[in-house]
């Protein structure tokens, strides 16, 4: 690769870290707002990853609350619970419950139907050092997760999903996130997608909002 095009892809990757934050930062008020709006506090992780969306739901829902945090590795709970249990030295958090299985189905939690305020979706892979980016959400087990969480979100709580269309499969994955907020009832769902068009990598931002 020439200089000039090693600079450019530089760029290119710079452009998209910083639509990644500025989405990020968005999110966290979506969900701040939701919190406050349905007086709930608990939340969902349904990709706990590196633990970053787990430590601003913690946050949010404060210290008599309650954050669920699903990934089937390992390392990607130890890192969660590693960063969790730091952040909590410096200010009140709820309560973290970390599982290590599929966020498929969420009846393991055992919680009623509206009875939380937010449930959050990072998808692709867990981007920890070291990491088998093999290791991959799927479609099948994505859209059942949704599916589920759909009656366990409060009226005023949402779903929120970060896409990301890099990897092989994550074009595939974000369409049919889309299809599904399609099959929402629109006299009960809010939907919004921000996407960037010209640029292809970035990620896309699905938020359901329970009306």
């Amino acid at each position: 690769m020439s200089t000039a095009a090693s600079v450019a892809s530089e760029e290119h990757n710079e452009t998209i870290l910083q639509q990644m934050r500025h989405s990020s930062l968005f999110l966290r008020d979506i969900w701040q707002d939701a919190i406050n709006r349905t007086k709930l506090s608990t939340a969902i992780d349904a990709t706990a990853g590196r633990g970053s969306d787990t430590i601003s739901l913690g946050q949010f829902v404060g210290n008599e609350g309650v954050v669920h945090a699903f990934d089937i590795q390992e390392a990607a709970l130890d890192e969660t619970k590693s960063r969790y249990e730091e952040a909590s030295q410096h200010e009140a958090m709820g309560t973290l419950h970390l599982y290590k299985k599929s966020h498929e189905d969420f009846s393991v939690l055992g919680l009623e139907d509206g009875s939380v305020a937010c449930v959050v979706y990072n998808l692709g892979w867990y981007p920890g050092r070291g990491a088998d980016r093999s290791i991959i959400t799927k479609v099948s087990s994505t859209i059942a997760s949704l599916k589920s969480a759909e009656a366990l979100v409060a009226v005023g709580g949402v779903i929120s999903v970060m896409a990301y269309v890099g990897h092989k499969w994550g074009k595939e994955e974000e369409e049919a996130c889309i299809e599904w907020t399609q099959s929402l009832c629109r006299q009960e769902w809010n939907v919004f997608v921000i996407k960037y068009p010209n640029r292809k990598a970035a990620p896309s931002l699905i938020v359901c909002e329970k009306s």
